[in-house]
């Protein structure tokens, strides 16, 4: 559950740089790509971790 959440907050996260910067429809939406995969991928191992402290497998 940890992981769409990071997910949201970086796709926000990448919209919000790409207006700071100027970018058009397009940039914008391959910044909140962008971000929102590298904020998924950064949410894996937390993921993992609050799972094997609750003890789901």
């Amino acid at each position: 559950m940890i992981g769409p959440i990071f997910g949201f907050v970086g796709f926000v996260r990448g919209h919000i740089s790409a207006r700071k910067r100027s970018g058009n429809r397009l940039d914008r939406l391959q910044y909140c790509e962008g971000y929102a995969i590298s904020f998924l991928l950064s949410a894996t191992l937390p993921g993992i971790a609050v799972g094997r402290f609750v003890g789901l497998r």
